[in-house]
């Protein structure tokens, strides 16, 4: 409904790196592209975007889809990066996720995840840590 009173999917601009889907027609053609449920009414996800809740955009560099999700603290709101999907389900590189993770905090996009305290080794944390359905990232210590 909100498609068709003409309102657009996302009020953030794109920029060099990003080209945000902004119609039911984008969702369809880069569901086809990455094999996910964008396009499927039950996911939700087109209806979450144009609720303004989240936002989905195409990374231009290589195909990469980024998921971002507005949330608040109680005093500002904020986007933050809840997933980054290669074509077909493909897992990205951690060099690749690093470029893609460090533009978006330059445009003020953060990336939140369960984390550990340094010292404790990443393996110990990833197999034993009960995070779900969060991600948890890694801890580098500086050498």
């Amino acid at each position: 409904m909100l498609l068709w009173n003409g309102d657009e999917l996302c009020d953030l601009p794109d920029d060099e790196d990003l080209r945000f889907l902004r119609s039911a027609r984008e969702f369809g053609r880069i569901s086809e592209r990455y094999g996910s449920d964008l396009a499927r009414d039950s996911s939700g996800k087109i209806l979450n975007a144009a609720l303004g809740v989240a936002a989905y955009a195409e990374w231009k560099h290589v195909p990469v889809l980024v998921e971002l999700v507005r949330m608040n603290d109680g005093a500002d709101t904020v986007w933050v990066c809840q997933d980054l999907h290669g074509p077909d389900g493909a897992q990205l590189s951690s060099r690749l996720e690093q470029d893609i993770r460090a533009a978006l905090r330059r445009r003020g996009i953060l990336s939140l995840a369960v984390t550990h305290r340094p010292g404790v080794a990443f393996e110990v944390v990833e197999r034993f840590a009960h995070v779900e359905p969060a991600s948890v990232l890694r801890v580098c210590e500086a050498a």
